[in-house]
């Protein structure tokens, strides 16, 4: 998609949401915007994370707007009404938001440098510390929830110290839950099984 397009083509490219600031392509003359995203979304009432085509963000489209005519003269067709870009929202909300918090909480549990092991279960939480203290932070009770998850799993003990399985579980780049399932899988000579019902 970087060489530039020969003679009388047109070159036409689909594209995620990467294209919105990630990558300048120089030969972008006009921008189609369908005013759609895909995110991820986490409901912390029924635990289903999902991923699901959403109106997109005024911001969203200002910055695919600006991939046409970067680098010579362009256009953007964007496929609403005004009255629709006029309620889209003005920004989409920050992933920490709408993800679960499980494993980011786990990662900020290895990363913490605590002076030993808790031992007082009513000691402040580093893991909430750390959350509060986001630009937006997340409710205080889907942080507990992620806690209580990360106990429930094994990874985090009562007192919530990282227990060893929590390690492990911190070098499998996937949810906690998925990340346990491959290891017990592994441990029961399943593994290519597992990894599909992973997926």
């Amino acid at each position: 998609i970087f060489e530039p397009t020969p003679h009388g083509k047109r070159k036409i490219i689909l594209s995620t949401n990467i294209a919105e600031t990630s990558v300048t392509i120089n030969d972008v003359v006009f921008v189609v915007d369908a005013g759609k995203v895909r995110q991820s979304t986490y409901d912390p009432e029924s635990r289903i994370s999902k991923l699901a085509s959403v109106w997109a963000s005024q911001s969203n489209v200002r910055q695919r707007m600006g991939r046409a005519g970067r680098c010579q003269p362009g256009e953007s067709y964007l496929l609403m009404s005004r009255t629709r870009y006029a309620n889209l929202p003005r920004s989409l909300l920050p992933e920490l938001l709408r993800t679960d918090l499980a494993s980011t909480a786990l990662y900020i549990k290895t990363l913490s440098m605590e002076d030993g092991p808790r031992t007082d279960a009513n000691q402040p939480s580093v893991i909430a510390q750390v959350f509060s203290e986001a630009p937006q932070p997340p409710q205080p009770s889907h942080v507990d929830q992620a806690i209580l998850d990360l106990i429930t799993l094994g990874a985090l003990d009562h007192y919530q110290n990282l227990t060893p399985l929590g390690q492990l579980l911190t070098n499998i780049p996937t949810d906690p839950w998925l990340a346990k399932m491959i290891l017990t899988g592994h441990l029961l000579q399943v593994d290519e099984d597992i990894c599909i019902v992973a997926v």
